[in-house]
């Protein structure tokens, strides 16, 4: 993974924990004992735990590197031993807890005067874990003792990546011979003997652990996430009238005019149309150019208007632009209320994010703060209710921000409901979704500069016999509602080529007029040229070959694959160009062979992977207190659906979200913790993870043979008086060397630097625990997949398996460390009897692990006058990063009158002027 950010406190506090947990967990007697005993080696305290040791040959290594960087050229200066502070601040006291001779630092290094201290008395110190002992890279020892004896090369990769980071930091802005020698020094430490003449991309690509990256459907629900695979080059015009149209949207120019813009798409299967819409999501976010909202359409929604605002809301709850930005475009939007024109005073905004009040208290902070919004020149016409909403969400509580949700959404609220929002009238009127989209426009725009993005895919299906146009009409009116209301509005709109066409002369006319003029419609090309399909290749093979710590090389850049399999698939369909490719990759991780056609091995010796798991024992999975089993039917092994049939499902499931119901209440931890515990089974079954799930008191306990114990609480309590930080301290104490607690919330864990509450949350994570975020839409995710799974429609039992819609959820692969954990192969077909969703394979097969690939060093990479070098990646490829001047140009643009007749425009935009 590229770092670009400097090293502070929080990355490494993480990074220390993480590791040590990791190797904590990993070692198992006899290994451990003896791992224990070489780095007890040499102390008078033989009593000190493996993890406190694990901690300080880590810490050991990087001071060691910091050393080694400082003394390059040398000459320290100030400015490197300041990019090391946090470093020193981190080592300093948990040396002075082992090693006596560090009773100095016991409140740790802080001062620069400390820093330089501990940093010479480490530097000559001769014992443990100093400078000059005989014994160096105790860290880098035991890292590669756990892949050897486990085949987890995690806790390597990670202390290497961290190692580098160290030293880019102190060489930060330096590129001499120097620094170069010195960072070869270092990989050449990283890079072990080869030991075979295999090439390590080879091992890498028949990998059967590595990532998916050959997947040639893009799936709605991926849509929120950025695309490391993206082609810009792909449908460039589509992208190109698309940011023009948000860079007018958001001009006083174009919301003068009162109406915003509609953009048509249009394209046969398989073009990219997903991936596209995907792909303006990240456009628009990254250049923090607009809020987007997603909708997939459907054939069964009676108000279109009402379905338009709930997709809306339920994309604002979504991070706004992970991991750059990780709240939700919700409290983004928040923030530029509290924030923005109005500048609203610092201490009012403390009082209402810390201060402990009561409802009439709270009632009148806001009632104030809203007074000061409209009372700013030009905001007198925003909506008074929607901004009380928006300033409850600075609380950062989740019981409010549960029905500050439920009345954007224009949900009926009960008596409670309005008391806890200050008595705001629900909006559950048929106006008033559009009143509400129309609202939040305005306020993006004003307060965000911000644009109101729609994106609508797949709106064929309200079309299901392909003739009656009733419904299409219906979805056309409400989306050019939305545009004609809302000025800074771009609606985009994904439809099939052929279903446009023969379904237009049913269209009113201003409707066509609405989706053809001014921008006209884009057609999409779907047949892909060469140098597309190279570069969809590259962004794959450089994704699967990090992913194991092996360099992409420019050349060789699509090795294994050849010109003549490029050449085969030239203009053909992406998704077609994908299938191709993930038939070879398949071919190649069964043959344990890079193989020149499926089932023909060439002569590169084969690749085993030796199995040193013992197959699981079958685990029991203990029923939910408060959760519904989802049932599913027998899984036998039948052939993929059938394309329509897939499209059906996928239709199902976008149904079953929209209508999902019955949530449990922000207050009902117990029936938060049901559907989680519900989920949990789920996603584990489709991911091919036995675990088992317990509950105890109001706790759930996970445990797995590939699993490290750990303890889920719900902590949904006020930050507010402490009772947060009383929940996370009991939380604390439970972070045992073999137990991970989690501490999950219904909102963001987002608070104030420097408070209370902020040092407990650290605390917690030092410890070794984790906080995790569960979003309304993920447990109407759940029960959209009970619904489902209890309706049981034709092909659900392959499509579910296949598709992993809960195993797909954020909180869940974070509960479960899937992206860590991989996938069991398939099981043996089961004997037809009726099995449970929840409910893991009855009888697992054994997880291969494998043996670790070789690393090579990175190409040298010649000097290119058009982009800038802004450094490097923290891989042990230490690859450089660079910036294409292009991108750092400043436009400069001078509006006037079109002269195209549009003289009522012309002069309403000239009358704003001063």
């Amino acid at each position: 993974m590229t770092q670009l950010t400097n090293l502070d406190t929080t990355d490494l506090t993480d990074w220390l924990t993480r590791v040590t947990q990791t190797i904590d967990r990993s070692l198992r007697d006899p290994v451990r004992t003896e791992a224990a005993a070489a780095l007890r080696a040499g102390l008078h305290e033989t009593k000190v735990s493996l993890h406190v040791l694990t901690q300080l040959a880590l810490l050991e290594d990087c001071l060691r590197v910091a050393h080694l960087a400082l003394e390059a050229d040398g000459i320290i200066e100030d400015v490197e031993l300041t990019r090391i502070t946090d470093l020193v601040g981190i080592a300093a006291p948990r040396f002075f807890a082992v090693l006596p001779h560090y009773e100095a630092f016991g409140d740790g290094a802080t001062t620069p005067a400390e820093v330089v201290q501990f940093l010479r008395l480490h530097r000559a110190d001769t014992g443990p874990f100093g400078f000059a002992s005989s014994d160096h890279w105790r860290g880098l020892h035991l890292a590669r003792r756990v892949e050897q004896h486990t085949r987890n090369a995690s806790p390597l990769r990670e202390h290497e990546r961290m190692l580098a980071r160290v030293m880019d930091e102190v060489f930060s802005g330096r590129a001499s011979e120097v620094e170069r020698s010195a960072r070869r020094r270092l990989r050449d430490l990283f890079e072990p003997t080869p030991t075979s003449g295999l090439d390590p991309r080879a091992v890498a690509f028949c990998r059967p652990d590595g990532p998916e990256v050959f997947a040639s459907i893009a799936h709605g629900s991926q849509i929120h996430d950025r695309d490391a695979f993206d082609v810009e080059s792909i449908h460039a015009d589509a992208r190109d009238i698309f940011h023009r149209q948000v860079e007018r949207a958001t001009t006083p120019e174009q919301h003068s005019r009162g109406f915003g813009r509609t953009l048509l798409l249009l394209g046969d299967s398989g073009a990219g149309k997903t991936h596209l819409l995907r792909a303006l999501r990240t456009q628009t976010h990254s250049g923090r150019r607009g809020y987007v909202g997603y909708m997939q359409m459907t054939s069964e929604v009676g108000d279109y208007g009402r379905y338009v605002l709930r997709n809306l809301i339920d994309s604002l709850e979504r991070p706004y632009d992970p991991p750059a930005l990780s709240e939700s475009g919700l409290m983004y939007l928040s923030n530029a209320v509290a924030e923005g024109r109005a500048d609203i005073p610092r201490d009012a905004l403390e009082m209402l994010r810390a201060a402990e009040l009561s409802p009439d208290q709270l009632d009148s902070v806001i009632g104030t703060m809203i007074d000061h919004v409209v009372r700013t020149d030009g905001l007198a016409h925003l909506e008074t209710d929607l901004l009380h909403a928006l300033f409850l969400l600075q609380r950062r509580d989740p019981a409010l921000q549960r029905r500050v949700v439920k009345f954007l959404r224009c949900e009926s609220l009960g008596g409670h409901d309005r008391k806890m929002l200050g008595g705001l009238t629900p909006r559950d009127q048929p106006e008033d979704p559009l009143r509400t989209i129309r609202q939040l426009g305005t306020i993006m725009y004003e307060l965000s500069d911000a644009a109101l993005v729609v994106l609508v895919d797949q709106i064929e299906d309200t079309i299901p016999d392909g003739q009656t146009a009733t419904r299409i009409q219906q979805a056309f009116d409400n989306l050019r509602a939305v545009s004609d209301s809302v000025p800074s509005a771009v609606v985009v709109i994904a439809c099939l080529t052929d279903v446009y066409d023969a379904i237009k002369p049913k269209l009113s006319k201003s409707v066509v007029d609405r989706l053809e003029l001014d921008p006209a419609p884009v057609r999409l090309a779907s047949l892909r040229e060469t140098p597309e399909i190279e570069q969809m290749l590259v962004k794959r093979l450089e994704n699967l070959y990090s992913a194991f710590d092996v360099p992409w090389r420019d050349d060789e850049p699509y090795y294994p694959f050849t010109s003549q399999q490029i050449e085969a698939v030239n203009r053909l369909r992406a998704r077609d160009c994908l299938a191709k490719f993930r038939e070879f990759h398949t071919a190649c991780i069964a043959a344990h062979a890079i193989v020149a056609a499926p089932g023909t091995a060439t002569t590169l010796p084969e690749l085993r992977f030796p199995v040193l798991v013992p197959p699981p024992r079958p685990l029991p999975v203990e029923p939910a207190q408060h959760a519904t089993p989802l049932p599913l039917p027998p899984l036998p092994p039948p052939p993929p659906p059938e394309p329509r049939l897939n499209a059906q499902l996928e239709r199902a499931w976008n149904d079953a979200l929209v209508a999902a119901a019955d949530l449990p209440d922000a207050e009902d931890d117990a029936g938060i913790l049901a559907l989680i515990d519900e989920g949990l089974r789920a996603a584990a079954y489709e991911h091919g993870t036995p675990i088992t799930v317990a509950r105890e008191s109001k706790q759930l306990v996970i445990t797995g043979d590939r699993l490290s114990r750990r303890i889920v609480e719900m902590c949904n309590r006020g930050a507010q008086g402490g009772r947060l930080g009383t929940q996370l301290e009991a939380l604390r104490k439970r972070a045992t060397g073999d137990t991970i607690p989690f501490a999950i919330r219904s909102s963001d864990w987002k608070f104030r630097p420097k408070t209370r509450i902020s040092e407990q949350v650290g605390e917690l994570l030092a410890a070794g625990g984790r906080i995790v975020v569960v979003e309304e839409h993920d447990l109407r995710a759940i029960v959209a997949a009970r619904v489902l799974a209890t309706a049981n429609p034709p092909g659900f039992a392959d499509w579910w398996r296949a598709s992993k819609k809960l195993a797909a959820l954020r909180f869940i692969r974070e509960l479960l460390d899937l992206d860590r954990v991989p996938a069991a192969p398939p099981a043996p077909a089961p004997a037809p009897a009726p099995l449970q969703l929840v409910s893991p394979p009855s009888r697992p097969t054994p997880v291969p692990t494998m043996p670790p690939p070789l690393r090579v060093s990175a190409p040298h990479v010649a000097f290119d006058p058009d982009r800038i070098r802004l450094g490097t990646t923290t891989t042990m490829r230490a690859e450089p990063i660079y910036l294409p001047l292009e991108q750092v140009k400043t436009h400069v643009a001078f509006l006037g009158t079109t002269g195209s007749g549009k003289t009522t425009a012309a002069t309403r935009a000239a009358a704003q002027r001063p």
